[in-house]
């Protein structure tokens, strides 16, 4: 995803696996010889961009409340105290979907700290400090 830190939501990732020899061993293991290309085309999307792609396209809004995001790795369920959580909830009361989370994430102690990194240029995409703003205003934060 753009603007996103972490190597697993990167080219540089695709790349790494590609030049790994990892998936030609798959490959063998199966024995089958077929090109393998690695795609990823949200590389450049935000969240929000993502889950209105996802509306769009009238896919299902159960599937996608299914998916997980949380670092807390407790299921399905969504520890509501993690950026991760954050991130997703951002995209998702944007898009007009509303998600429950064990612990109500518009208290999440770390919001000052992440709205006071969005203020510093450069430091994140104009579209995604946009979407968070948007939404931070609506629950009563100054931003």
């Amino acid at each position: 995803m753009k603007w996103n830190k972490y190597i697993d939501y990167c080219n540089q990732l695709a790349g790494k696996v590609k030049k790994s020899g990892m998936i030609i061993d798959c490959i063998r293991n199966t024995g089958k010889n077929k090109k393998v290309e690695i795609l990823s085309p949200f590389f450049k999307y935000t969240k929000s961009q993502i889950v209105e792609w996802y509306k769009d396209k009238n896919l299902s809004l159960i599937d996608l409340k299914n998916t997980v995001s949380c670092y807390s790795n407790i299921g399905t369920l969504k520890c509501g105290k993690c950026s991760s959580c954050f991130r997703r909830w951002i995209a998702m009361e944007k898009s007009g979907i509303h998600e429950d989370y064990l612990n109500k994430i518009e208290k999440w102690k770390k919001i000052p700290e992440y709205i006071k990194k969005m203020k510093i240029k450069g430091h994140y995409d104009e579209q995604r400090i946009g979407d968070t703003f948007l939404i931070l205003k609506k629950y009563g934060f100054q931003v």
